[in-house]
């Protein structure tokens, strides 16, 4: 029987250097900025949004890791759904959330 497919050792270290920069651990994040080379950044609009485009120096091809803001996603549903008629556990969370953090 063959064994389950498990991720390379390198996938988990290119995600550890990714979340370790978005969440700005202090020790892995400052490791990861020396070893690593500024990314290309270009800034375009998809759907009518402002999006900036990250990709790591060199050559690809690259994976994809795309972060979407959830503002701008209730923004564009309650414009095509006022009555929330269609609904889901992800916007449920993400409206409250963000009903939460307008209050304040």
């Amino acid at each position: 029987m063959a064994s389950p497919i498990r991720p390379s050792v390198g996938i988990r270290i290119r995600t550890l250097a990714l979340l370790s920069v978005v969440m700005n651990t202090p020790v892995v994040a400052w490791v990861t900025r020396r070893l690593t080379s500024e990314p290309r950044v270009e800034v375009s609009e998809i759907g009518g949004t402002s999006v900036s485009i990250l990709r790591p120096a060199g050559r690809g091809p690259w994976p994809a890791i795309m972060f979407v803001n959830g503002a701008q996603f209730l923004k564009k549903k309650r414009e095509v759904d006022p009555d929330e008629r269609f609904q889901s556990e992800w916007y449920r969370h993400y409206r409250t959330m963000f009903a939460a953090a307008h209050q304040h």
